[in-house]
């Protein structure tokens, strides 16, 4: 073999590609050809719940709620194991605390979620699905119909709307759904949050100032 094909046959072993997960030999250490990756294949692997931060929630039976008024004071409470948990403080308003008591365990919510340090979002969830409708049981034993708003997924959003990021929706994000303050981490990952369990309702019992508030759809 002449010396132009030897140096030919050289440059195309240099240049053929390496199978997957083949070492090459590096001078002062070894290197290996590592596997084409897909990152966008990777996402449901890297975030199984289809989100991009982890939700700050607690887990309870319904079933063991329970409401007791301490100095004055409507207090929802839940079990964690054997440990009791406070989850909702509705103040002197004792009709909406029993309003809210019936509505969580007619849905049987299972999940207690909040986004922000401010607690400005409170959700509740099923078995890690959102809620749906309002279930038949609990209509019959309504007092007051369901208190809501709309929500509109494709308009929601973020916004710094007088130095305080909200969540707001509507032409020119003219409605106010959630206030961060100052937190826009937040005021994302609420928006997000709401598009990922496709919530097209926001329900509020307690009002003004509710101290129940949960997204349906």
């Amino acid at each position: 073999m002449g010396l132009f094909a030897l140096l030919f046959s050289a440059f195309n072993a240099l240049m053929a590609p390496l199978a997957q997960g083949e070492t090459l030999q590096g001078g002062v250490e070894e290197q290996v050809q590592l596997p084409y990756i897909n990152l966008q294949a990777m996402v449901p692997q890297l975030d199984q719940d289809g989100l991009s931060f982890k939700e700050n929630c607690i887990e309870f039976d319904p079933e063991n709620l329970y409401l007791q008024k301490q100095n004055g004071r409507y207090l929802i409470f839940g079990k964690e194991g054997e440990k009791s948990i406070w989850l909702l403080d509705f103040g002197d308003k004792g009709k909406a605390a029993e309003q809210a008591l019936m509505t969580i365990k007619g849905y049987g919510f299972n999940k207690y979620c909040r986004c922000g340090k401010s607690n400005s979002m409170k959700y509740f969830l099923i078995n890690n699905q959102a809620p749906q409708g309002i279930p038949e049981s609990l209509l019959k034993e309504m007092k007051v119909p369901e208190d809501s708003l709309p929500v509109y997924i494709g308009e929601v959003k973020a916004e710094k709307v007088q130095n305080s990021w909200k969540v707001v929706q509507g032409p020119g994000g003219q409605e106010w759904m959630l206030d961060f303050g100052g937190d826009e981490n937040a005021a994302r990952q609420a928006v997000e949050i709401i598009k990922h369990y496709g919530f097209s309702k926001q329900v509020f019992i307690g009002r003004p100032g509710a101290p129940l508030q949960f997204f349906r759809k």
